[in-house]
């Protein structure tokens, strides 16, 4: 009998293997391409697939097979990656219909695993297909936006009330010249997504006294109060990473895709 253990390790490094980049953005379908990484000291056989997510009410991922009006191809599906190696694997996606979403899973094994007992590492790649025109203003309610100054996390509630995808950036006013942004979490069409960000991490943010931020979309900003809460969003986790926190009902990327970047670039 051989036993599987799998390791789920999401977009972020596993011990010894990665996948990069953690994400991909296309309007309408595209191609893109995977550095599949290596950095053990031993050989890997590494599988892939495309699937379906969403996030449960229990805030796990509940995957699904691949929803038939979502195309994906690969140029391959597997791959033996020597030890301190890397492969590009290269893909297309497309869709039937925009906005749409998937997950590229890369599944990591030993060449030569021990007899009776198996251990792969999944390792996840999102996939946003966007549609062409941008959402409204109208389509986005920022039903809450507070802030822990105790435990220096920052939570911010949006609801998606149209059928477009998008995914805005966080800027601080307070900032001025130094400033830099935040992704927000993926704003799903007719869905509410709560992104719980810790600022700790960042030296810039740290010790900042929030009064207000700004979601920055394509075509158009929404200033936002910040609604000082000491205590509420700290409770929310107790990773030092920045992390997502669905509320019962609604989707949330479960993907640690909220990263810092400098306003000249892309979300």
């Amino acid at each position: 009998m051989v036993t599987v253990l799998i390791v789920f390790a999401w977009c972020v490094a596993s011990v010894a293997q990665t996948v990069s980049p953690v994400s991909s953005k296309f309007t309408g379908g595209g191609k893109g391409d995977l550095i599949l990484k290596n950095d053990s000291l031993n050989p890997k056989v590494v599988t892939l697939e495309a699937v379906s997510f969403r996030l449960g009410d229990d805030r796990k991922v509940v995957r699904s097979r691949l929803d038939p009006h979502i195309h994906v191809k690969f140029s391959k599906t597997g791959v033996r990656i020597a030890p301190k190696d890397s492969v590009h694997i290269y893909f297309s996606v497309s869709a039937d219909s925009y906005p749409a979403w998937c997950m590229i899973y890369a599944t990591f094994m030993d060449a030569n695993p021990n007899p009776g007992v198996k251990v792969a590492a999944q390792i996840g790649h999102s996939v946003y297909m966007y549609q062409k025109e941008t959402i409204a203003k109208d389509d986005v309610n920022i039903q809450k936006v507070t802030f822990d100054p105790v435990a220096h996390k920052l939570q911010v509630v949006a609801e998606n009330r149209g059928g477009k995808l998008a995914r805005p950036t966080i800027s601080f006013p307070q900032l001025h010249d130094n400033q830099i942004r935040l992704r927000l979490y993926p704003l799903f069409p007719h869905e509410t997504t709560t992104t719980n960000i810790d600022l700790s991490t960042t030296d810039f943010l740290k010790n900042l006294a929030l009064e207000q931020i700004v979601l920055n979309f394509d075509h158009f900003k929404i200033s936002i109060p910040v609604t000082v809460e000491e205590g509420d969003s700290g409770k929310t986790s107790a990773s030092a990473a920045p992390v997502n926190t669905a509320v019962p009902g609604t989707r949330s990327d479960p993907f640690p895709a909220t990263s810092v970047s400098s306003p000249s670039q892309k979300p």
